[in-house]
């Protein structure tokens, strides 16, 4: 879908307040026809930057707006909507039959996933802008100011703490009692649950801004322009990619992501990439028309991700060639949820869409 010029927004303006009919070639870029993979779409009152979650027949998501809300899989028809004290923008998590998330009111909220009604609200002292992460019945979430919390997800209960030594957390990563996560400090830590001691820090270049654990390997981005591989044991660099030189290099700050013997993730150069984790070599490279920061993900052969350029897209997974695309209007962060054949994504149009996989 291509996008108004300048002088054609001026062009509209004049013959709209002259009261002139629009012609039709106008009409079509202001009131474009669905796309035919497209199944529905939500409109909220702002940006949304978090992605779905699922469950049953239900998808939950929340927006800038301040609500969370539930909506049919299949119609787009909404069951509820709760209302937080502020901003949604980390994503939410199933807990059994809860949906937890955060808010920038500095609280992490558990609603019912049936009615929406609240069980638990968790206050915290600063805004909750990281996603939430469940590991058994323990909710984790950092703060947007050094803390991170483990809650009971049955009672609302703190039953761990960390602080972290610089202000910036990304969301963390659990694997083999061990808690993963990324600091303004240019450095990845990994920390010990049970006894809550820091076990090694790994340094980079730039902010840590997400990882993933697979097979003993932490794989996380850094805005100093590369992708590390780290042994999750010992925290000693195995590898790293580079995607670009010192001088043209830039940051990652989409999470990374393992499928098979590749790691997918995105760059601020306009570009995911897949980097094979045997041979630790680039296998290919897609670009888009702008950074692509949101977290890809995969079912079967097919990577969806979205770019700053508004368009989602869905990528061979071994060859990196382009099979179809869905043009929204405005930058997409939110990472696509996969299921049931379709796709669910938020837009910085403040649309959730739902399209055919």
């Amino acid at each position: 879908m291509r996008r108004l010029t300048e002088a054609e927004r001026r062009n509209i303006i004049q013959l709209v307040e002259r009261g002139e009919d629009l012609p039709e070639f106008y009409k079509d870029l202001l009131f474009p026809l669905p796309s035919e993979r497209q199944r529905w779409v939500f409109r909220t009152d702002a940006s949304v930057t978090c992605s779905p979650c699922a469950l049953t027949d239900t998808v939950f998501c929340g927006s800038r707006d301040g609500f969370l809300y539930a909506l049919d899989a299949n119609t787009a028809l909404q069951r509820w909507a709760f209302r937080a004290g502020d901003r949604i923008e980390g994503s939410p998590v199933t807990c059994g039959n809860l949906i937890c998330f955060g808010s920038n009111d500095g609280c992490l909220y558990a609603v019912q996933a049936q009615s929406g009604e609240l069980a638990w609200k968790f206050k915290t002292l600063d805004p909750v802008g990281s996603s939430a992460l469940a590991v058994g019945e323990v909710i984790y979430f950092a703060t947007n100011n050094r803390l991170l919390y483990g809650i009971d997800a049955k009672t609302g209960k703190e039953v761990w703490r960390h602080r972290a030594p610089h202000g910036t957390v990304s969301p963390p990563a659990v694997a083999g009692g061990m808690l993963y996560f990324g600091s303004g400090d240019a450095r990845l830590h990994a920390v010990d649950i049970q006894s809550n001691v820091e076990k090694w820090v790994f340094r980079t270049g730039g902010d840590v801004t997400g990882a993933s654990v697979h097979l003993g390997v932490v794989y996380c981005g850094s805005r100093d322009g590369n992708l590390y591989a780290v042994d999750a044991g010992t925290g000693h660099e195995l590898w790293r990619h580079e995607t670009g030189d010192w001088w043209t290099s830039h940051p990652i700050i989409s999470r990374p992501v393992v499928v098979e013997e590749l790691v997918l993730f995105g760059s601020n150069d306009h570009h995911l990439y897949a980097v094979d984790t045997r041979e630790q070599k680039q296998k290919w490279k897609f670009k888009t028309k702008s950074w692509v920061i949101c977290t890809p993900s995969v079912l079967a052969d097919t990577v969806y991700f979205g770019s700053g350029d508004g368009i989602l897209y869905a990528v061979d997974l071994h060859r990196g060639k382009e099979r179809w695309r869905f043009e929204t209007t405005r930058w997409i962060v939110s990472t696509p949820l996969i299921t049931q054949g379709m796709v669910y994504f938020g837009g910085g149009d403040g649309n959730i869409y739902a399209v055919n996989a």
